[in-house]
């Protein structure tokens, strides 16, 4: 049960009133609204700087005044409630688990999109964490649905999310702020000035029962078919990080990113023959660390970045019997070191664009505790796209990349197109084309979920394959002064989709119940997503937004549902002088069936994850420039939010309160 001591809750609520009504007590001028773009530059989808209107793919663009306002957590909770998108996470708010990680399916693909931060790849064994960004230190997010792969290469499958962080400017300020509620406290500082900008965040996470579904007394199974009876709670946690940008030369920005978390869950075993409570306690210690060199010379259409990206945890386990925590799954570490330098060109006064690039990439994993799993890999990608207008109102795009992959297992070469158009029937109205082809290599540690110990034979006899394929799009976009209406149709035909089966499957390996990563079969999506938004006088805002689509998997020569089928998100918002309010709701329904499956004496009984049905609130107000406070409510309806396909839950019902005071 999640509890929270009165006496702490009272006393915070105690202080900031006691400033809110001390700031109120002085007059002060008001500060006008700030103007909401709904035609912002897009800086992701071309590698320049286009307006959306101008841009032929599905784009959505979340500013830092529209993420101060939504009351998010964190970035996942923030993209939840975009369009096209559906994250995978085992608890509440993106929480992941050493190998238990989470990510973002875009469109329905898993292991698709690929996460960058000011242009610096993040993923990582094809994940990609993102709630490790402090939210106070982002200036805005740009989200690329589609393919992408001709401009970012591998695993920009279904779309690329692009984190653009403040850079270091303006005067100097500080910002403390300290937050309570029934699961999490927490406390950040954040500083800027023209030199450099650092922002610090520390969280404090409650203990939460349960968070897995449970059949009591009786006996589940995972799809390879292995019974089981447990659900997992969780610890008691924390988890700091840290982001800082410093100006270290004329069009040079240093930026370094590090977070730790220290998480534990409990899982619960239970017996047909006892009601005893028997289970294994789990710690996880995880750091990540991300380092960016990034060179922007803008009147020379010249950028180049270079990035470290790195990530370390151990998996320890105790057992109800056991005294002390020993190693279980392992101490993993993972790297990539990336350079990525283009060039842009301008052509018949302004009017035709040419960009060319290379990128370079190192990956390395490492499991500490089995010396044998190892492996590397190194890619070298030459890209260029070139944009022609053919008439005033009507422009082409030709994209290309080249890959050359060097892998543990087996080299690659890849050969990436795009085609994209764009007419313009006037100033307010566009029609966009985008075909394009990409792919995935399998992660480097796939050949190593397997109990055969000699897995650099077994991953070459096995013939991992990359995940590729095309994905062809179509879209309108009508963007006034009050008013933004965006369509999208969208199809996705991608083979050798990752998948996993039994070692006795594939009759391999000792233990024929362990589930190691295949290519499962051919993946297919068909949809149509809509998004509208309107500015209703100066103080009034709201969003719709729907996507329809039909995920789907072959599997074993048989199409079945591979993921949500329909997504509905709605927002109102409302801001006069110094209070804003704000309103928002995910549904996601019609969704695929659980990865596990109940044994009943009549046979295996399947069923689909229940409908997310989610809606939050945020009341905040600006007391003046120095204080200010937010109440957020999240879960609103107490509903049991089933996060993923392994029924893992969110949190029922929560509330925080956060003061933040300026200087």
């Amino acid at each position: 049960m999640l509890k929270k001591s009165t006496s702490k809750s009272a006393l915070m609520v105690a202080l900031v009133t006691g400033n809110v009504i001390w700031g109120g007590t002085v007059v002060h001028a008001e500060e006008p609204n700030q103007a909401f773009t709904l035609d912002p530059m897009v800086v992701t989808a071309q590698r320049m700087e286009t307006r959306d209107l101008d841009t032929p793919a599905a784009v959505t663009v979340i500013s830092s005044e529209e993420i101060k306002k939504s009351g998010a957590v964190n970035v996942d909770t923030l993209l939840a409630q975009q369009i096209g998108f559906n994250g995978m996470s085992y608890g509440p708010n993106g929480q992941e688990y050493g190998g238990s990680a989470s990510r973002t399916k875009i469109r329905g693909l898993d292991k698709g999109t690929l996460v960058l931060v000011n242009g610096a790849p993040m993923n990582l064994l094809n994940y990609n964490a993102i709630s490790n960004i402090p939210l106070d230190s982002i200036e805005k997010i740009e989200i690329v649905r589609g393919s992408n792969a001709t401009l970012y290469g591998a695993e920009a499958m279904g779309g690329v999310i692009n984190i653009i962080t403040k850079k270091a400017s303006g005067s100097a300020k500080t910002t403390i702020s300290g937050t309570i509620g029934n699961y999490t406290d927490k406390w950040s500082v954040g500083h800027q000035n023209e030199y450099f900008s650092v922002y610090y965040d520390k969280d404090y996470y409650d203990e939460v029962n349960p968070q897995t579904r449970k059949f009591p007394y009786g006996e589940y199974a995972s799809s390879s078919g292995s019974k089981k009876n447990n659900y997992n709670t969780l610890g008691k946690s924390r988890k700091e990080s840290i982001f800082i940008t410093g100006n270290i030369g004329k069009n040079l920005t240093l930026n370094y990113n590090h977070s730790k978390s220290d998480l534990n869950r409990f899982q619960i075993t239970r017996s047909k023959a006892a009601a005893d409570k028997l289970g294994t306690s789990y710690k996880y210690d995880d750091n990540r660390d991300t380092a960016s060199l990034v060179y922007d010379d803008t009147s020379n259409k010249l950028k180049s970045v270079f990035s470290f990206n790195s990530r370390w945890f151990t998996s320890n386990q105790k057992k109800s019997n056991e005294k002390e925590f020993s190693v279980s799954g392992g101490s993993y570490k993972m790297f990539n070191i990336t350079s990525d330098t283009q060039k842009g060109w301008s052509f018949n006064g302004d009017k035709d664009s040419l960009i060319a690039g290379i990128a370079i990439k190192r990956d390395f994993y490492q499991n500490y505790k089995y010396t044998f799993q190892k492996s590397d890999r190194t890619s070298l990608g030459l890209y260029t796209s070139y944009t022609h207008q053919f008439a005033p109102k009507f422009s082409a795009t030709l994209g290309l990349r080249g890959e050359a992959i060097n892998d543990f297992d087996t080299d690659q070469n890849v050969f990436l197109p795009q085609l994209q158009t764009l007419y313009k029937f006037n100033e307010n109205l566009t029609w966009y084309t985008n075909i394009g082809k990409s792919f995935i290599m399998p992660a480097m540690n796939s050949q190593f979920y397997t109990t055969d110990k000699d897995a650099h034979n077994l991953k070459k006899s096995r013939g991992l394959k990359p995940q590729e394929g095309w994905t062809y799009e179509t879209g309108m976009k009508k963007i006034t002064n009050s008013s933004s209406l965006k369509l999208a149709v969208f199809n996705m035909d991608i083979s050798n989709k990752f998948g996993w089966a039994s070692e006795e499957e594939l009759g391999i390996g000792t233990n024929t119940k362990a589930e190691i990563q295949i290519n499962k079969g051919d993946f297919r999506n068909t949809g149509i997503e809509v998004e509208y938004t309107k500015l209703v006088g100066d103080n009034w805002r709201y969003n719709l937004g729907v996507t329809y689509s039909n995920p789907e998997i072959n599997d074993s020569g048989e199409w079945v549902q591979d993921n949500a089928r329909l997504q509905f998100v709605a927002g109102i918002g409302y801001q006069k002088n110094k209070f804003n309010a704000g309103l928002n709701y995910l549904f996601l329904g019609d969704r695929n069936d659980s990865y596990y499956h109940e044994v009943t004496s009549s046979g295996n009984r399947y069923y689909a994850l229940p409908n997310r049905n989610i809606m939050n609130a945020t009341l905040q107000y600006s007391a003046d420039k120095n204080n200010s406070v937010a109440l957020n409510f999240y879960n609103i309806l107490d509903k049991k939010d089933v996060v993923n396909d392994y029924e893992n839950y969110g949190l029922p019902f929560n509330w925080t309160l956060t003061y933040n005071y300026s200087f």
